[in-house]
């Protein structure tokens, strides 16, 4: 199947656009490229996102600009920059890019976060290959990034097996090891699934003992308050 990339624009030639920039990687089978016109609403194109489970999203800046191609006549509440920052809330580290034809008011405005993340349409998708010879494509830099973010995943899943093995035989973790092996923990639920991941502090075992000793402490405090009657 290859990896699922989407494109979030208001217009159909945009998206074409951006479809003919991997044609050579659909047509190898490693990329499968999927457009979509932004929805009305922040929340419900989210939604259609988590639905589609991507292995990366790239969103055009200004959404509300064309009303031509969309399915009907709405506005779009959002710019693409806050799409972005929305799903990476979700999915922290996600491969996520903005692509404008006007990225310098992209990377200006106060709805971007991050300027690293603003490429231009026309540079990086309809003329990538001018000066592939010397630099990265941009398609190349979307591949390399979901490949190193895979590959972030995969590592934190082999350390943390690793540490919960030595658990599961009986080895006692050192303080370093434990926060090392909640911290994997956080980030691989987060990049999953960042509403549902369990805070760090819930998770860490000296909060278990820091609350037993306080009940421990209150015991003893009612026992002696008992005595004393």
């Amino acid at each position: 199947m290859g990896y699922k990339i989407i494109f979030v624009d208001e217009q159909r030639d945009e998206q074409n656009d951006f479809k003919a920039a991997f044609a050579e990687f659909i047509r190898a089978g490693k990329v499968n490229v999927i457009t979509l016109f932004p929805a009305e609403d922040l929340d419900e194109m989210i939604e259609r996102i988590r639905q589609e489970n991507p292995d990366a999203l790239v969103s055009d800046w200004s959404l509300n600009d064309f009303k031509e191609d969309l399915p009907r006549y709405y506005d779009v509440s959002y710019y693409g920059s806050e799409l972005v920052e929305a799903f990476l809330r979700i999915r922290e580290g996600f491969p996520c890019f903005i692509a404008s034809s006007f990225d310098s008011d992209a990377s200006r405005s106060n709805s971007t976060k991050d300027v690293n993340l603003v490429y231009s349409k026309e540079l990086d998708i309809e003329h990538h290959k001018d000066n592939q010879d010397k630099h990265l494509t941009f398609p190349q830099k979307i591949l390399l990034q979901i490949e190193k973010y895979r590959a972030r995943i995969t590592e934190a899943e082999e350390s943390l097996e690793q540490l919960h093995a030595r658990k599961r035989q009986g080895n006692n973790l050192s303080l370093k090891e434990e926060d090392e092996l909640i911290r994997l923990d956080s980030f691989l639920e987060r990049a999953l699934d960042t509403p549902s991941a369990i805070p760090e502090e819930f998770k860490k075992s000296s909060n278990s003992k820091q609350l037993n000793n306080l009940i421990n402490s209150v015991n003893e405090l009612l026992e002696k308050v008992k005595n004393a009657n």
